[in-house]
């Protein structure tokens, strides 16, 4: 069970209570240290999703596996073969 520190009373008789999970691990500067660093990794992920989003890994790995290099014949293969694999997916409703 963790144990709470009482600090101050908000009001007569009712005492305010504060987790020692924040202040414990080094302080409130360290805990917002630890949010900037995580922060600071957020660009990377979002340029991957959205490289997943809109096809460009998936391309990237065509290309990779077909051993070819980019170009608008290896494109329109990579379209022709992605709307194929598309048009024998199941549907729902």
């Amino acid at each position: 069970m963790k144990e709470l520190t009482h600090v101050e009373t908000a009001a007569l008789g009712c005492p305010v209570e504060r987790s020692s999970t924040l202040f414990a691990s080094g302080g409130l500067r360290a805990t917002i240290r630890r949010g900037i660093t995580q922060l600071k990794s957020l660009p990377p992920i979002l340029a991957a999703t959205l490289r997943e989003i809109f096809d460009e890994s998936a391309y990237a790995r065509f290309l990779k596996q077909r051993q070819l290099v980019s170009s608008r014949a290896a494109y329109a293969a990579f379209r022709q073969e992605h709307e194929v694999a598309k048009a024998h997916r199941p549907r729902c409703c």
